[in-house]
């Protein structure tokens, strides 16, 4: 059996679970509430979504599929919000016979995470990005790459925003039954002031992980486009992390404003660049 057969077996196996899992959800929720919640028909219609990206893998014989990819992101970040929120709820005082339903489900997420990362690494870009080196005229080398434009990057910033903060907004009652559940009488405020922390605290996760394991992130797989090293090759995990934090920088979103080849501080300092992924593996597209 070939790779591609094996990747489309699990793919199906993942798909298969989180529909039968989506409609038990939405038959309990229909039952308890008497209608559908509108975080779970937003969910089943992002699962909807990712079964049309599967469809077209099969379509396509296996094709990498820029859709898909940008599902197994999105299931990624959502599971992983939900390991750290199932993590904080199975230290707080729950019934003997609730801890192991959600121990259960915890150790399925796990599972569940841990193949949909296989799953994305093997759909991800593996042809090596090339720059053209040239010298200055103090003789000090300088790299040259077709960056991407900052319509790309707006669209990136945007889109891996709008994604973390809908995973906030579908995990807020969750969060606010932990805070709740540490039995102190913290004031409602606060808890709905902590739960920024929580999407900041996602957020750098989200960025090194993506960043150093898959070169990419949902915003960037979107528009095609993908991150390197400025002299070449993909960027290092030290590079990452500080690209990461440079983000937090005050005026680093108008940055790229300040300079001719689209790069802001956050590329600058880090030593890093994105490109689109057309560029990569061809040597002479610069003169």
């Amino acid at each position: 059996m070939k790779k591609e057969q094996i990747v489309a077996l699990l793919l199906s196996s993942v798909f298969a679970y989180r529909t039968i899992r989506w409609l038990i959800t939405i038959y309990q929720t229909s039952m308890e509430y008497h209608y559908i919640r509108m975080e779970t028909i937003l969910h089943f219609g992002l699962h909807l979504a990712g079964i049309a990206a599967l469809i077209q893998y099969f379509a396509t014989a296996y094709k990498r599929s820029q859709f898909l990819r940008a599902y197994l992101v999105y299931l990624i970040v959502i599971i992983s919000v939900d390991l750290i929120i199932s993590s904080l709820i199975l230290t707080t005082s729950l019934e003997e016979s609730n801890r192991t339903a959600r121990l259960t489900a915890y150790v399925i997420e796990l599972v569940e995470i841990i193949l949909s990362c296989l799953l994305l690494s093997f759909l991800k870009n593996n042809r090596t990005p090339q720059v053209s080196i040239t010298k200055n005229e103090n003789g000090e080398p300088v790299s040259h790459y077709i960056p991407a434009s900052l319509l790309q990057r707006f669209f990136n910033r945007v889109l891996d925003i709008a994604l973390l903060g809908y995973v906030a907004y579908a995990n807020y009652d969750w969060w606010r039954y932990v805070v709740e559940s540490m039995q102190y009488e913290i004031p409602y405020g606060v808890i709905f002031l902590t739960h920024p922390f929580l999407l900041y605290v996602v957020l750098i996760i989200y960025y090194v992980v993506m960043e150093y394991a898959f070169r990419t992130s949902f915003g960037k797989i979107i528009t095609g486009t993908t991150i390197i090293r400025a002299a070449g090759g993909y960027p290092g995990l030290g590079a990452i992390i500080g690209r990461t934090f440079c983000r937090f920088l005050p005026a680093n979103s108008i940055s790229f404003f300040f300079y001719d080849d689209e790069r802001g501080w956050q590329d600058r300092l880090s030593g890093t660049g994105v490109v689109e992924e057309r560029y990569l593996y061809q040597p002479d597209f610069i003169e």
